[in-house]
């Protein structure tokens, strides 16, 4: 097995070792096998949990068929071996949702005929416990190596062999039951071996019966050759399956095989359920996102995918293969990312939030991109209440002064004047008194309507959270120049002299109470001038 290299092969990590108690070998990640998943066993130690709510749809099992097709046409007309084990136990499933081929212990070079082969011996005369480890499993085995047809090639292996053991695989995990069950009686393996033909198929898809039949025909000529199995219209005809085949090489394409791909993947997304997004989609694309050629066309589709997850998934799986990316992500696909804030604060750990996404908004304040600028400051109306206060007005808030002043872009210049006036019971007063600065030189520069009315809401949000006096020293000096400018409409100017009487209300009010409150009252005055009652008439 470690001489054999094929993507659907288990990779091996770490070679087999043997301890006191067991043998260990380390291999990729792995969530379990065919056997696993389609009859909830747990033959595979790892993260089988959840596998009996998982059931595997008909697409997963078509794409997972071909997965083992292609490693045998490797095996067969490459490395020249048949594996002659292949069953539900053998081929196992990456935590990434591929089919891979394992098990190698039978396997044998093509057409040689060798003593190993001969081992394959099902007589009940023995009993030992190790004959089950010595031979493969005879429910997936082809008549030719169990002695059920034509003693004479007993010994002898060909790719025929793994097809037809590939055919009762693919009936299982279609039907989720086995086509085969002799519990090791070679007398039941060979009446049922040679009623195949007659079988019925129940659950099979029409389409690939037919198929189906030549892979356990009894004679293995008459079995199709792997490569063969993908032009059965069954595959073919479905290009949910030819989307998914295309994946499993996509970091072979060139960009613009793969940019036309991703055109056309919008058109078959609503064929993929959830656990083919998860597991056969969404990792291919997350490792070509560092492609900034191409990283317009698959972030949205990451997204896409992303919202089918959960928090722990997300957290799990995606997560760490996306944040190196983002750390580094600029132009378009920073403003894409953008603008899928709001999904990803739903996924994100409130305490990573900070971590992650203050990052892309000070990137993209300082690119000078207005659109960029743009979009950053609505994430930032969304992220601001995962923010802690201190951080808005050290991080945030001084780059947003930045903007407003520095800006071109009327869009830019208003909504950074809104997220100030958002942000207002956020800070502190000093913060406040920035705040109003900035909205003076702002209104010295550009006093549009739109403009003017965002330093009007900026200032009655300071007026409103920090009271009279520095309404009075500062945000009414800021605001009554701006009632004799021209641009205003009716009710605009309407709106700008009704808050400001409002904050002269308030202001008489409080003060009125308060001098009422501490002016010493002379005895016979009550009119508090010093005069007497009778002097005033």
């Amino acid at each position: 097995m470690l001489k054999l290299k094929h993507p659907g092969i288990v990779k091996i990590l770490e070679p087999l070792e043997e301890t006191r108690n067991q043998l260990v070998m380390v291999t990729e990640a792995i969530y379990g096998s065919v056997d696993s998943v389609v009859h909830s066993s747990d033959d595979v130690p790892g993260p089988l949990k959840g596998t009996k709510e998982a059931a595997m749809s008909e697409l997963e099992v078509k794409h997972g068929v071909l997965q083992v097709a292609d490693v045998l046409h490797f095996l067969h007309n490459e490395a020249g071996v048949a594996h002659c084990g292949i069953s539900p136990k053998s081929v196992l499933i990456t935590a990434e949702g591929a089919w891979k081929v394992a098990c190698f212990d039978f396997s044998v070079q093509i057409n040689v005929i060798t003593e190993k082969l001969k081992k394959f011996n099902y007589s009940k005369q023995k009993d030992s416990i190790l004959d089950p480890a010595s031979r493969p499993n005879l429910d997936y085995v082809a008549p030719e190596l169990a002695g059920g047809h034509n003693e004479d090639m007993a010994t002898i292996a060909s790719p025929a062999c793994d097809m037809f053991s590939l055919g009762l695989v693919a009936y299982e995990a279609l039907t989720g039951v086995r086509l085969v069950d002799s519990h090791g009686d070679i007398v039941y393996y060979k009446s049922k071996a040679v009623s195949l033909a007659k079988e019925p198929f129940s659950g099979v898809p029409a389409k690939f019966e037919g198929t189906l039949r030549t892979m356990l025909s009894l004679a293995r000529e008459g079995r199709p050759q792997a490569a063969d199995l993908s032009k059965c219209p069954y595959f073919q005809e479905d290009l949910a399956v030819r989307a998914l085949v295309f994946l499993d090489g996509f970091v072979q394409r060139d960009d613009l095989q793969k940019a036309s791909f991703l055109k056309d993947l919008d058109g078959m997304w609503e064929k993929f359920d959830a656990r083919i997004i998860r597991y056969k989609v969404l990792p291919h694309i997350l490792k070509e996102l560092r492609n900034e050629s191409l990283a317009h066309l698959l972030f949205p589709y990451a997204f896409k995918a992303m919202k089918q997850q959960n928090k722990a998934e997300f957290k799990s799986y995606t997560l760490p293969v996306l944040q190196p990316i983002l750390a580094g992500v600029k132009g378009e696909p920073l403003v894409l990312v953008l603008r899928h804030c709001d999904d990803l604060l739903k996924l994100l750990p409130k305490d990573m939030v900070g971590t992650v996404m203050l990052p892309l908004v000070t990137r993209a304040f300082t690119t000078g991109d207005p659109k960029a600028q743009e979009v950053a400051l609505k994430a930032v109306h969304d992220m601001c209440e995962y923010l802690q206060n201190q951080t808005l007005q050290d991080q945030v808030l001084p780059r947003v002064h930045e903007m407003a002043l520095a800006t071109q872009s009327a869009t830019v210049r208003i909504n950074a004047l809104v997220l100030m006036g958002t942000l207002v019971d956020r800070v502190d007063e000093a913060e406040a008194g920035k705040m109003l600065s900035t909205a003076m030189e702002v209104t010295s520069a550009d006093q549009s309507p739109g403009t003017l009315m965002c330093v009007l809401g900026v200032g009655n949000a300071i007026s409103k959270s920090f009271g009279e006096a520095l309404t009075a020293q500062k945000v009414i000096p800021l605001l009554s120049p701006l009632l004799v400018c021209h641009s205003l409409s009716h009710s605009q100017f309407s709106t700008y002299i009704t808050l400001i009487r409002e904050m002269l209300s308030r202001i008489e009010k409080k003060m009125g109470s308060m001098i009422y409150e501490h002016e010493p009252v002379e005895a016979g005055n009550s009119n508090g001038d010093g005069a007497t009652p009778a002097a005033a008439k």
